[in-house]
């Protein structure tokens, strides 16, 4: 693809995130062989739309960090915190939202229709 088409043609994806290091320490150099002028890895979008969330409550960037211990209502869209990119003590703390008759606990899965 690059020798037909160019660098410009190849999108490199990876290099960063939770357990994926190892490609972010070779990604400089597989980028530069191939030529690639675009990129983008997981932390693009989940550190991106945390920065501009922080800005747009405090007005700056600072990190937020979620109370679910706490949460009368949590919402998840798009998101198993059991299984990936969780909090800590996910399990626990979902199991007792979700017994816990005053407290919600709503999950959005874009994946299952109506």
């Amino acid at each position: 693809m690059r020798d037909e088409h160019g660098g410009a043609a190849v999108f490199y994806y990876g290099g960063g995130g939770q357990g994926n290091h190892l490609g972010g320490a070779y990604s400089g150099a597989t980028r530069s062989a191939l030529g690639v002028r675009f990129s983008s890895n997981a932390l693009a979008q989940e550190k991106t739309g945390e920065i501009w969330i922080d800005a747009h409550l405090f007005g700056h960037v600072s990190h937020t960090a979620p109370d679910f211990e706490r949460a009368q209502v949590a919402v998840f869209v798009g998101k198993n915190p059991w299984q990936a990119h969780g909090f800590p003590h996910a399990r626990s703390t979902l199991k007792a939202i979700a017994a816990d008759a005053d407290r919600t606990l709503i999950v959005i899965d874009p994946r299952c229709p109506g």
